[in-house]
């Protein structure tokens, strides 16, 4: 069930996008090229950029969320809510360094993710 509404939301995402990129084509009911390279100019390499750098910074609070839950569930939360310690978070009581290296660990991942593709 979960698997066909988010297929339905996806195609419907699909097909909107479709619809509105190829409304840049036409103007007045004709086929106006100029206008779709007015509307994509600003497709550039900096754009690229600037998509990179949004990802870094949404995956900086991807981890910045993820990582008081994570810590939560394996450390403070009540015995029988609590999860497997998948990572080895908390291994001998260690949980305060574990949580800093993971966030670290995650930026530098994504600043090194970030030169490597721009390198390339």
């Amino acid at each position: 069930m979960n698997i066909s509404i988010s297929f339905m939301i996806n195609m419907v995402i699909f097909v909107v996008t479709c619809f509105l990129v190829f409304q840049f084509f036409r103007e007045d009911g004709q086929w106006n090229l100029g206008r779709a390279r007015r509307a994509f100019r600003y497709y550039t390499t900096q754009s690229n950029v600037l998509c990179a750098i949004s990802a870094l910074c949404m995956s900086f609070f991807h981890d910045a969320l993820y990582a008081p839950l994570y810590l939560y569930k394996i450390v403070y939360a009540p015995e029988k809510k609590r999860w497997e310690d998948f990572y080895g978070f908390n291994q001998k009581g260690m949980w305060r360094i574990s949580y800093v290296l993971m966030l670290l660990g995650t930026a530098l991942i994504c600043v090194g993710l970030y030169f490597g593709l721009n390198l390339l």
